[in-house]
């Protein structure tokens, strides 16, 4: 193999690389000599730095560049930050430094516009003087030299559209703007900030010669004069066609260089405010708002239109359809719930005639449960007064005795009165008078009650609580109960050869206390246990009827329980309280 051919592809590779030409266009719109030279200065300095690599710079108009940059034929280029907006959203630029200046610092805020009149002048002193006024600048696209100063006049009400009678354009470079208001073509001018401090310095115009309209006070390092806000200078930007590492190697050339007459790149800062300048004069990527007619509209996105129109309709059948669905649906429901109101008044009106009828039922059988509670007492008394009257005439009776016998007379009428009250209450529903009383004294007190009245069974009293068991209850009530089972257990015993025994028996467990009451003995039937406290007429000759029923209410109002169950041969009736 002929070593030569070795070099071939490194000879092909040398001659591409001495090929290689990076495009730079620059924007030929600056009539700022400083700025021209440092766009000169720059193109030198990237044309040295970037060998063997070759740097062609062209210049453009506005559409030429944007025309240059669409074609992908410029890997850089130089424009006025209004022209890079614009290409930074329609062809995907990325600006990589910024202008700035020695008098103004920061790229941000570079330049702005100044409002001129000759000195002369005596009827034009501010802004609002320049109404209807003609007026003289570069080109209808300056940046600082047009839309700067007509955004000021934008941000102080004004509509820039109408506020010159006439706008005259003298073309670039800028001085060529005062030599034609010098000439009378025009009664103000606008140029962009510093043009007259450099024509001044370099003598082309005398210094004070022409007077600024409304200057802005001078900030730390200005030194030239302004009318207006202050905005992003010139741009150095890359296309989306260059390279990344080409971007970073030009980026640092750019960093650099050393200033130009004042003049240097930055770091980019924010261009916000220089978009909303652009969005609210409908200049430059926002001239379509300034076109807009709705018949264009309808041309270009009718197919928007039409989607849009139909999902409208759309959606307005589905909550007509939902809308009657929703009206049918409520009047169901309303429907329902009239019907279901009034089968509710229907029951109330059942219950309380219920109510009535249990209240009228309750009367009778409180009546007869008053009859015979008040037998007992009225009987005890009946004894004792009969007793009293043979002791009375007895001639050798006992004082002792005879105020024995009255005490007890005179507790069972208390008593009989109590029995009354308790029954009335039960009868008008009042609250019994609830207290904490200790069953280990109350039962055996009912039981020796029961005794005195003539009970004729044993009655055997059992407790397996060491103790005292408290209960919050209504001592009365709580005897004419425990006194009402006892009986009922004497008539339920059945007829035995040995003597038949009540066992009465209390305890306490888990906070329950219970007293039971055991007698021998059956239910006559077996639906008695399930219809034991229901309302019904008594089967006895002296029953109380509903006294079960009765009894059961008054425990339950104090959060217990009255049950009664056959066991083997026992009837056990038993009360569940519940304990302090």
């Amino acid at each position: 193999m002929n070593i030569k051919l070795l070099f071939i592809p490194l000879l092909l590779f040398s001659s591409q690389i001495y090929a290689e030409t990076i495009h730079l266009g620059i924007l030929n719109t600056s009539g700022n000599e400083a700025e021209n030279v440092l766009y000169a200065e720059t193109a030198s300095v990237l044309k040295h730095k970037l060998k063997p690599r070759n740097v062609e710079v062209s210049t453009y108009d506005l559409p030429g560049l944007e025309k240059g940059i669409a074609d992908g034929k410029l890997d850089f280029f130089i424009s006025n930050p209004g022209f890079y907006v614009s290409s930074r959203q329609k062809l995907d630029t990325t600006a990589l430094a910024s202008q700035s200046n020695q008098f103004f610092g920061r790229p941000d805020r570079a330049l702005g516009s100044v409002f001129v009149v000759p000195k002369q002048s005596s009827h034009i002193y501010s802004l609002r003087d320049l109404r209807g006024k003609s007026v003289c600048a570069v080109a209808p696209n300056a940046y600082g030299g047009l839309y700067i100063a007509l955004g000021e006049l934008n941000r102080r009400g004004f509509d820039p559209d109408k506020f010159f009678s006439s706008i005259h354009y003298s073309g670039y470079p800028m001085p060529k703007v005062l030599e034609e208001l010098k000439a009378g073509k025009c009664e103000a001018a606008i140029v962009r900030t510093c043009l007259l401090e450099e024509l001044s310095a370099s003598g082309q115009i005398k210094e004070n010669e022409f007077r600024v309209i409304e200057p802005r006070p001078s900030l730390s390092k200005e030194h030239c004069i302004r009318s207006t806000e202050l905005y992003p200078g010139w741009v150095f930007a890359a296309t989306k066609n260059t390279s990344e590492a080409l971007r970073k190697e030009t980026t640092k050339i750019l960093f650099s260089l050393p200033a130009v007459q004042g003049n240097e790149w930055s770091v980019p800062r924010n261009f916000a405010d220089l978009d909303n300048l652009y969005k609210n004069l409908k200049v430059g990527h926002y001239e379509y708002l300034r076109n807009w007619d709705w018949k264009e509209f309808i041309r270009n996105y009718w197919s928007f239109i039409l989607i849009v129109f139909v999902v409208m309709i759309a959606v307005f059948l589905h909550n007509l359809i939902l809308k009657q669905q929703v009206e049918r649906r409520t009047e169901r429901l309303r429907q329902t719930m009239k019907e279901k109101l009034a089968e509710h008044q229907a029951a109330v009106n059942a219950n309380r005639h219920l109510h009535d009828m249990e209240k009228i039922n309750l009367v009778g059988m409180l009546s007869s449960m008053i009859a015979h509670e008040l037998r007992q007492p009225l009987t005890v008394i009946r004894n004792y007064s009969e007793g009293l009257r043979d002791i009375v005439h007895s001639p050798d009776y006992d004082a002792k005795v005879l105020e024995e016998a009255l005490k007890v007379v005179d507790e069972q009428s208390i008593r009989a009165s109590s029995i009354i009250e308790h029954m009335r209450g039960l009868i008008k529903g009042k609250e019994s008078k609830v207290q904490e009383v200790n069953l280990n004294s109350l039962v055996p007190s009912v039981i020796d009650t029961y005794k005195e009245l003539g009970g004729k069974y044993e009655i055997k009293f059992v407790t397996s609580a060491a103790a005292p068991i408290t209960v919050q209850i209504d001592p009365t009530q709580f005897e004419i109960v425990l006194l009402n089972l006892l009986n009922n257990a004497s008539e339920a015993i059945t007829q035995q050869e040995t003597k038949p025994v009540i066992t009465v028996g209390i305890s306490c467990e888990n906070g329950e206390a219970a007293v039971s009451v055991r007698n021998e003995g059956f239910l006559e039937h077996k639906e008695a246990f399930d219809n034991l406290f229901a309302v019904k007429s008594s089967t006895k000759a002296n029953g109380l009827g509903l006294g079960l029923a009765i009894a059961a209410r008054v425990i339950e109002r104090w959060g217990g329980q009255l049950s009664i169950h056959q066991h083997n041969k026992e009837v056990i009736a038993c009360i569940l309280l519940p304990s302090q």
